[in-house]
């Protein structure tokens, strides 16, 4: 039991964890032992029936790659990379090849179980028969619904083990559950959902896989794991760019090939944001001016002593009555609409006009400028083609101009007279904005930031420089998970994408494009009767909003309500244990975690007070183990589902059965379909498919997609059916949607065309059924889906509902006068020390989190000995002088706590970070301690969360930038006189990657050792 961690590593299993690892050299090597890595795995009966399948990886969650899996004898023996995969380049990570392991592991679930002990204690499980499972589950929830209708019951999801996204819509649309804790709440949804009130649903997005002239990647190592632009293709991406920028706290595995290294201050990302802005604003020539006049409401008036006015618009919500103080025409005339936006016209301006005589207006009702009739079919013959000869490919569309004599002013006042003949001062939200930004200096970014204000300004005249004649900006910005966790998420997300808009790099090749969209989709995990559902926004379908009301935190996070996917988690948690503002009392899981978002402290507790828990899972986990009903589930190997790029990269692919899934393990799809039959909902009404399998829900959607696609555009899927895309699949490979869908993703600039209308969602290419607008394809309109049609710079969506008690009640801690909400103004971290001086004095280390690490997903894969035998425990880095100054050396176990709770994680001494930062890994449990905790309290991060630090807008907890104080782990202060994490027996986690119990997860291809 010594205080350090002995970590013996053979070369072989070293070699294969990534750069990012280097610093573990130092810890001591002392014991000799054969890696599991290097063990060979077990024969399979019988030495012929040798195949190769092509599918799609989804060890990960994210990446997707591409993949071929050798099957032997029906079973899979090895998964290598897929050249065809044009998103993933032949990429198979270490997670990818493991997957072999979880397929087969011995601990895995494969048939349904019952709990028969009280919660907080070892389960005692029992297994039973899916209909007893599902009926036991289908009663509870019948009973909560009766007693307390849908505000009794939440659901939940993580990253899915392939697109079976059932907490986030099928276990709710069955349930009527009115509140989800969904992954999305701090992981890419905090950047859809500011991107849906400013532009278009997850416009963040960046074509890496096209090689930007300048790659900037601000916040996260996601050469590790992310969505389909990472991995190899962000590797390419930085050895192929003229200049490499990151920003980060911590220096990353590829970040050490960057050119500029701006380590911020946790949770200061918006400081460098603006003041960047500021110096694109002030430098003649890098700022797109044409487009901040034509495709933003920076120009557009806003009156802030007017009540706010306005009525029925499209968003990326749906819908809803829009109240807003930017001028319109009606009012200043009764008889006007609302939908005509006013701008300052310079010309007029130039010819005498004064007051109202000086204004033109923009009609967001057909997305037109007064005078202007654009039309799609001439922006698709106006431009040129771009990246010839690859699978992004497409029309570039060259600008249109204003043609009918309008000039937008974008800095102004002006008085203008209102219909009741009052006069008032209106003025330019571009005006707010440069006022915002007059003392954001790089001097100013890097007294908040640490950063050297010449280090700031340099890299900002390398990314916005574009060479002369350049068609397009030098490449858009790569914003990763870090933005969605550091407490002020949206100011930041807002900020950072403002700069995109303003340098042209926006829907261009190597620009920020948002999702793939295409008419064949991945949502097969929904009832059969709703696959392929339209984009209604008509008053008659009313308001996601209105429809979200009983929301827990509506009031504090209306936006929760608005954009409808998750509920402020601690809410959650508080309606379980306080009952406030109603109980929560029971809940289902597809492949969620209470672990992963918020003080999973409170998770625990809430978890244990349900009265009833349904979850779908491949383990026994933290969460699972909370369970009352527990379902097996299928591993990727033995899935089938169709696969669209997440991120803009175009691929078209299918998740193929590999093998057959052992037990009695269903895929997540069918296990929604057997609760639901149990529960009385129809799956299906269709009477020629009564009862659909995963299979027809596939042929189905492939279906409705091809006849969507051809009543549009007629443009088609290559293939007549699922299944002769499924054997072409296995012949040639990924299939491009920027060819097979030419005006939806083959073409940039889409605002020029109409193709930016499109139902918010990944993978979805659907238009807007109401749109009927002269001069565009129908279902479609000019601009964005947002209320104006243009980027808004000044959010209306935000200005009606997004303001709720965390951000304008005086009292509150994230409080600020409505108009400092309406622009993206920085503001400092809850717990930083700047902001709350007398905590830092206690705990003077800023805790950043989250970093991806080779061999793990989040949670995911502790139990795989390929994997844990290379990152055996959890580290926290921290710099060197930090280290010397607490007296921990490498390999040490130290205690972090917060005022909120505390942990253990083993010290790597990294140069990497600043003097006063510590990072943390997250997620940690422990398979091989005892249920149903699994060792969740001894070193997930979560545990030091502050409940009360969350993003005042949207309600993602912060977990990134918050105060801690670090300590050395001795005999004396840890339990059981040992600094190793031990579980409540003083049994040792696994710390060495020599331990034997790594032996025992080996894999098992006969999966008989017991019925669980």
């Amino acid at each position: 039991m010594g205080e350090k961690v002995a970590h013996t590593l053979t070369r072989r299993s070293f070699m294969k964890m990534a750069a990012a690892t280097a610093s573990i050299a130092a810890l001591s090597t002392g014991i000799t032992v054969d890696a599991l890595a290097e063990t060979a795995a077990p024969a399979t009966a019988g030495d012929g029936n040798v195949e190769r399948v092509r599918s799609v990886c989804r060890a990960c969650g994210k990446m997707e790659c591409g993949v071929w899996v050798t099957v032997q004898d029906g079973k899979a023996i090895r998964v290598e990379g897929d050249q065809s995969a044009f998103t993933s380049r032949g990429n198979c990570c270490t997670k990818s090849q493991s997957s072999i392991q979880a397929c087969y592991h011995p601990d895995r679930l494969r048939y349904p179980m019952k709990r028969t002990r009280p919660k907080g204690e070892d389960p005692g499980w029992e297994r039973v028969s899916w209909d007893e499972a599902m009926q036991i589950a289908a009663d509870k929830f019948h009973e909560v619904a009766d007693k307390y209708t849908g505000t009794g019951i939440f659901t939940m999801n993580g990253t899915s083990r392939m697109w079976a996204m059932g907490g986030y819509a099928t276990l709710a649309i069955i349930t009527g559950a009115a509140n989800n804790h969904v992954a999305s709440c701090i992981c890419k949804g905090p950047r859809f959902l500011t991107t849906s009130t400013t532009d278009q649903y997850g416009s963040n997005w960046m074509t890496s896989v096209t090689e930007p002239r300048v790659y900037v990647e601000w916040g996260g190592n996601i050469e590790y794991s992310n969505y389909d632009d990472s991995c190899r293709n962000v590797v390419n991406a930085t050895q192929k760019a003229e200049t490499f920028i990151i920003i980060d706290p911590r220096m990353t595995g590829v970040g050490k090939e960057a050119d500029y290294w701006l380590n911020v201050r946790p949770g200061t990302d918006a400081a460098i944001a603006l003041a960047w802005a500021k110096i694109i604003a002030e430098t003649p020539g890098l700022m797109d001016e044409l487009y901040m006049k034509r495709w933003t409401n920076a120009p557009f008036l806003v009156v802030e002593d007017m009540e706010p006015s306005g009525g029925w618009m499209v968003d990326n919500s749906g819908a809803h009555d829009m109240k807003t103080r930017l001028l319109k025409q009606s009012d200043i005339d009764p008889n006007g609409s609302y939908q005509k936006f006013f701008v300052v016209d310079a010309n007029k301006v130039a010819a005498g006009a004064t007051g109202n005589d000086a204004l033109s207006f923009f009609d967001a009702e057909i997305s037109q400028w007064d005078g202007e009739a654009i039309t799609t079919d001439e922006a698709m013959n106006r431009g040129q083609v771009v990246m010839e000869g690859t699978p992004f490919e497409g029309w570039l569309v060259e600008p249109s101009q204003f043609t009918s004599g309008i000039d937008p002013t974008l800095v102004t006042e002006i008085d203008v007279t209102l219909a009741d003949g009052t006069v008032h001062k209106a003025r330019t939200v571009w005006s707010y904005y440069m006022d915002m930004l007059a003392n954001k200096t790089p001097e100013w970014a890097s007294e908040v930031t640490g950063v050297d204000a010449g280090k700031i300004r340099d890299a900002c005249l390398a990314w916005a420089t574009r060479p002369e004649g350049q068609p397009y900006g030098n490449g858009g910005i790569h914003i990763s998970l870090a933005m969605d966790q550091n407490g002020n998420n949206y100011q930041t997300i807002r900020a950072i994408m403002m700069l995109s808009h303003m340098t042209g790099n926006m829907d261009t090749p190597t620009g920020n494009r948002g999702p793939t969209h295409a008419y064949i989709n991945d949502e097969c995990w929904l009832p059969y009767f709703i696959l392929g559902g339209t984009f209604d926004a008509s008053p008659e379908a009313g308001s996601k909003f209105d429809a979200n009301a009983l929301k827990v935190g509506g009031d504090d996070w209306p936006m929760t309500k608005w954009y409808g996917q998750w509920s402020e988690p601690h809410s959650i948690w508080r309606a379980v244990i306080d009952q406030d503002p109603y109980p929560i009392v029971a809940g289902a899981n597809d492949s969620g975690s209470f672990m992963n978002q918020g003080s999973s402290m409170m998770a625990w507790e809430a978890m244990n007070k349900l009265d009833f828990w349904m979850e779908a899972n491949l383990w026994h986990h933290p969460t699972a183990d909370c369970a009352d009903i527990l379902v097996p589930v299928y591993h990727w190997l033995e899935m089938e589902f169709p696969r669209i790029s997440q991120g803009p990269h175009c691929g078209l692919a299918m998740n193929v059965p590999c093998v057959e899934a052992p037990g009695d393990c269903r895929d997540d799809p069918m296990f929604m379909k057997a609760f639901a039959n149990a529960y009385g909902f129809p799956w299906s009404i269709d009477p020629n498919v009564p009862d659909p399998d995963t299979h027809e829900s596939c042929m189905q959607m492939y279906r409705l997609a091809q006849d969507h696609s051809i009543a549009q555009n007629g443009e088609r899927m290559p293939f007549e059916s699922w299944e002769e895309w499924q054997e072409d699949f296995q012949k040639n490979g990924w299939v491009s949607a920027a060819k097979v869908y030419p005006k939806e993703m083959g073409t940039y600039r889409r605002w020029e065309t109409g193709y930016m209308a499109i139902k918010p969602g990944v993978g979805r290419a659907e238009g807007v059924e109401n749109f009927d607008i002269p001069g565009c394809d129908k279902t479609r309109r000019f601009g964005y889906v947002t209320p104006t049609t243009k980027y808004e710079l000044w959010p209306t969506v935000l200005e009606r509902y997004g303001l709720g008690n965390k951000a304008m009640d005086e009292n509150s801690a994230h409080y600020r006068p409505f108009m400092d909400w309406m622009i993206p103004e920085y503001y400092e971290p809850l717990e930083s020390p700047v902001n709350d001086p007398e905590l830092a004095k206690e705990y003077p280390l800023i805790c950043t989190t989250g970093r991806r690490i080779p061999v793990y997903f989040h949670s995911e894969h502790r139990q795989l000995p390929w994997c844990r035998e290379n990152w055996p425990v959890p580290r926290m880095e921290i710099n060197p002088a930090d280290a010397e100054e607490l007296g921990l050396e490498q390999g040490d176990w130290a205690w972090i706590e917060t005022k909120y709770g505390k942990i253990r994680e083993c010290v790597d001494i990294y140069y990497g970070i600043d003097k006063g930062v510590v990072n943390l890994e997250h997620a940690w449990w422990f398979p091989e301690l005892s249920a149903p905790n699994h060792g969740e309290k001894l070193c997930n991060c979560n545990n030091l969360l502050n409940p009360d630090n969350v993003d005042p807008i949207m309600g993602s907890p912060c977990m990134r930038g918050f105060a801690v104080k670090v300590y050395k782990a001795t005999p004396e202060n840890s339990p059981f006189g040992n600094p190793v994490p031990c579980d409540d027996d003083g049994t040792e986690i696994i710390h060495d990657s020599s331990d034997p119990r790594l032996k025992e997860w080996l894999p098992d291809y006969s999966l008989n050792r017991s019925d669980y």
